[in-house]
């Protein structure tokens, strides 16, 4: 979502080429890896649900694609490897920024 979402913003904003670099690079991604991506299923889904409320609870209104991302880590047991920790550090996912070290 956000790779298409960046894309898109890209084109309207007048940079074709990076955008079409970007889309080819997504494409390639997906004719590779597909097998691989993980879905936003039910149970994920219901997860992204519980995660948005406690998140807004608590006073944080973090985005849809962090919280689906968060979701998806939690309900696959996985570990978020970004350079953004601070977006998930408040839904209580385990997160690792690999430009640190990488996870053992």
């Amino acid at each position: 979502m956000e790779i298409e979402q960046g894309i898109a913003k890209l084109r309207r904003g007048g940079g074709l080429l990076r955008a079409e670099r970007l889309a080819d690079w997504l494409a390639a991604l997906l004719h590779l890896y597909a097998p691989r991506i993980l879905l936003l299923d039910l149970d994920t889904s219901r997860q992204l649900g519980i995660l948005s409320d406690a998140a807004r609870a608590g006073g944080h209104m973090p985005g849809l694609a962090d919280l689906a991302i968060a979701a998806t880590a939690i309900v696959h047991h996985h570990t978020i490897l970004t350079r953004n920790l601070r977006h998930f550090h408040m839904l209580g996912v385990t997160t690792h920024d690999p430009f640190e070290r990488l996870p053992a």
